[in-house]
């Protein structure tokens, strides 16, 4: 046999088995798709087909508004992928989230640094998440939170400080009046946010208000859009390789922390997880801090902000609520300025202004594309539907909270009224944080930092919208404005 015959009967080889492997893949998709177990579930066919089919939208941050339009098609439990089901089944969510508390789904694992090194956020084991959430919890103690307000100020009164500076700038309008400043909320609050993370975490600020010069927030912004894209798309890591930026800092601080004497050291988020330690008294590596830190300075700059700027458009657009909150912000708090901001044990008591807050997270919760992810171990009944154990579950968020048999005929609609009256809300249909064993550790965090910005700003300020901005969101693991902008004008309130 020739050269040139063996060189064809391998082009031949390799042709039939290209052709099997097609050939059984496809039968195998087409029988998942039409004859299997989730076949009878209501969805698009050609999401059952093949998850590949949906990754344009899942790395365009748009797989959230493909799954409330197909939602809104085919009702509350619907198929998006071959082994894939949405859920916005009220009953469905409890028993899958708490009554039955599955676990996290296994792809989780992907958006590890180190396939071996689980984080709060990438740990499926409930061992494992237990423990590592008991360590943390310090952090995040009501006691040790209180302590944190005069920090968290200390941050946002330089938001004031830059806005009063803006205003002021501008030159007198017509009948005397000031002209109202064009302000970026999105950009100032995420930036406040950011300073808050370094004040509480790292024990000093970024000064990203101030100076909007810092390389932590890129750098945070393309650890995450890098961990999706690398979670779905493995070859990805040849082109969007791991910089060493936030790994080379956080490391930095850690040793330098140590070094320090006991007596100068601040007790912030970093010395909380620089001394914990397990049940076999081992501390944390320097890598597993790095990437708890990681998660705090997403977690705490990204989703908080986001919901703090979601509110302040909302109320912008709503004039009838902002006043409304800002009389009751008023009675309570008779003049505010950068160096007198109010209390939060004042804050959290009123009323409205939790109701607004608590209006904004069902609107725009910071789960666009589901509560934490599950996996069933067992067969159960979904609704009216058999689902087969290895099912990946997205408990549906916005579904729930914006069912209009749940929430009533205005469920789409901005009306924080709805909190003030208890029979109004529907029981076990809001899950802001989530819930169970996994809801968000950071949730009183996150609490304190909106109710006090959205107080301080109504309180000081008037503000309106701006119509005609674009308002495109994009949701890679927590949600974002795609251009980091949202204007609003601005000026200081009048209290004559």
């Amino acid at each position: 046999m020739t050269a040139s015959n063996v060189d064809i009967d391998i082009l031949a080889l390799v042709k039939i088995c290209t052709i099997v492997f097609l050939g059984w893949y496809l039968a195998k998709s087409f029988y998942v798709a039409f004859l299997g177990p989730l076949s009878k579930i209501p969805g698009r066919k050609r999401d059952a087909f093949a998850i590949w089919l949906s990754l344009p939208t899942i790395l365009a941050g748009k797989d959230w508004l493909k799954n409330r339009l197909i939602h809104a098609e085919f009702g509350p439990i619907i198929r998006t992928g071959p082994n894939f089901l949405f859920v916005g089944d009220r009953d469905a969510i409890k028993k899958i989230v708490i009554t039955e508390d599955f676990p996290k789904a296994q792809f989780y694992k992907l958006f590890r640094r180190k396939s071996d090194e689980e984080t709060l956020f990438s740990g499926t084991d409930k061992k494992f998440h237990k423990l590592r959430r008991r360590m943390l919890s310090p952090a995040f103690s009501i006691k040790y939170l209180a302590s944190l307000e005069p920090l968290i100020k200390n941050c946002f009164r330089d938001v004031i400080i830059i806005i009063d500076h803006l205003i002021n700038d501008l030159s007198m309008g017509v009948n005397g009046r000031k002209q109202s400043a064009i302000i970026n909320i999105y950009q100032i609050i995420h930036n406040c946010s950011l300073d808050v993370i370094g004040e509480t975490a790292f024990g000093r600020k970024f000064d990203m208000v101030l100076t909007n010069k810092h390389q932590i927030p890129d750098e945070v912004r393309y650890s995450l859009r890098r961990m999706v894209m690398v979670a779905f798309l493995p070859f990805a890591r040849l082109f969007m390789r791991e910089r060493k930026y936030l790994e080379e800092f956080v490391t930095k601080l850690a040793k330098t922390r140590r070094q320090q004497h006991p007596d100068v050291v601040k007790k912030d988020i970093l010395q909380i997880l620089l001394d914990s330690v397990d049940d076999e008294n081992t501390g944390l590596t320097d890598y597993e801090i790095l990437g708890q830190i990681e998660e705090f300075m997403i977690a705490g700059s990204d989703t908080t902000s986001f919901s703090t700027s979601i509110a302040m458009i909302l109320l912008s657009r709503h004039q009838r609520v902002l006043e409304k909150l800002f009389q009751e912000i008023r009675a309570a708090i008779p003049e505010i300025g950068p160096d007198n901001l109010p209390d939060y044990a004042l804050l959290k008591e009123l009323p409205y202004l939790n109701a607004v807050i608590n209006e904004t997270l069902r609107l725009w919760p910071i789960t666009l594309n589901g509560l934490t992810i599950r996996e069933l171990t067992k067969d159960i009944m979904i609704g009216p539907y058999h689902v087969p154990a290895g099912t990946v579950v997205f408990p549906s968020t916005y579904y729930l909270h914006t069912n209009k048999e749940l929430w009533g005929p205005d469920a789409l609609e901005f009306v924080p009224e709805r909190w003030l009256v208890p029979e109004r809300i529907p029981k076990d249909a809001f899950y802001p944080f989530s819930a169970g064993s996994r809801n968000c550790i950071g949730q009183n965090f996150a609490l304190l930092e909106m109710r006090l910005i959205i107080a301080s700003l109504v309180r000081r300020y008037e503000f309106t919208d701006i119509p005609g901005q674009p308002f495109d969101i994009k949701h890679f693991i927590t949600p974002m404005l795609t251009n980091h902008q949202y204007n609003i004008l601005m000026n200081l309130r009048n209290e004559d």
